[in-house]
C-alpha cells in the first residue's frame, strides 16, 4: 500500500472518531436533559398528587363548615325567635316544605321589628337596666333585645359588646339583621 492509501485510511478514522465524539458530546446532553426532565416529572406528579390531597381535605373541611354554619344560623333564628326546635327530626323530603333562602332571616328580621323599642333617654334606660325583672323566653332574645335598646340609645357597638360580654361580630349581626327588617 502506497502513502496516499495510509494518509486516507488515517483521514476516515478522525473523521469516524469527531463523528463519534459529537454524537457522544450530543447524545449523552439529551440523555442528561431526558433524565432530568423525567426526575422533574416525578417531582411534579407528587406535588399534583399532594396538591389533590389537600384540595379534597379542604372540601370536606368547607362542606363541614357549611354544615356547622347552616346548623348555627338555624339555631340563631330559633333563639333570636323564640320557637323550640323540633324534636323529631326533619320531615320527609316529600312533605318538607319549600323554603325560600332566607326564610329564617325573615323571621329573625320580624322578631327584630317587633322588639324595636323606642329611644329611650340614658339616665331612664339605665334605671330600667338596673330595676327591669328578668324576661321570659331565650337568652338570646333577651340579648337581641338588649343589643337594640343599647343602640338605641346611642352606644357604640364596641361598648355593647363590652357591656354584654360578647362578641362585636354578634352584635353588628343583629344590628344589620334589624336594619334590613326596616
Amino acid at each position: 500500500m502506497r502513502f496516499e492509501h495510509y494518509a486516507y485510511a488515517f483521514f476516515i478514522f478522525a473523521l469516524l472518531a469527531a463523528f463519534a465524539f459529537l454524537c457522544r458530546l450530543l447524545f449523552g446532553d439529551f440523555k442528561k436533559r431526558a433524565r432530568r426532565l423525567s426526575e422533574r416529572e416525578e417531582a411534579l406528579k407528587t406535588q399534583l398528587s399532594s396538591a389533590e390531597e389537600s384540595a379534597e381535605e379542604l372540601k370536606d373541611l368547607l362542606e363541614e363548615v357549611r354544615q356547622e354554619t347552616a346548623a348555627a344560623m338555624e339555631q340563631l333564628g330559633l333563639a333570636v325567635t323564640g320557637e323550640e326546635p323540633e324534636e323529631a327530626g326533619p320531615p320527609p323530603e316529600s312533605k318538607r316544605p319549600k323554603k325560600s333562602a332566607g326564610t329564617s332571616f325573615k323571621k329573625i328580621l320580624e322578631y327584630a321589628e317587633e322588639s324595636a323599642a323606642p329611644p329611650l333617654e340614658a339616665e331612664e334606660a339605665a334605671d330600667k337596666r338596673e330595676s327591669a325583672p328578668a324576661r321570659t323566653g331565650s337568652a338570646s332574645s333577651d340579648r337581641a333585645g338588649r343589643i337594640l335598646e343599647l343602640s338605641a340609645e346611642g352606644m357604640e357597638v364596641a361598648r355593647i359588646a363590652r357591656e354584654l360580654k360578647i362578641t362585636r361580630n354578634e352584635v353588628d349581626l343583629v344590628l344589620g339583621i334589624h336594619k334590613r327588617a326596616r
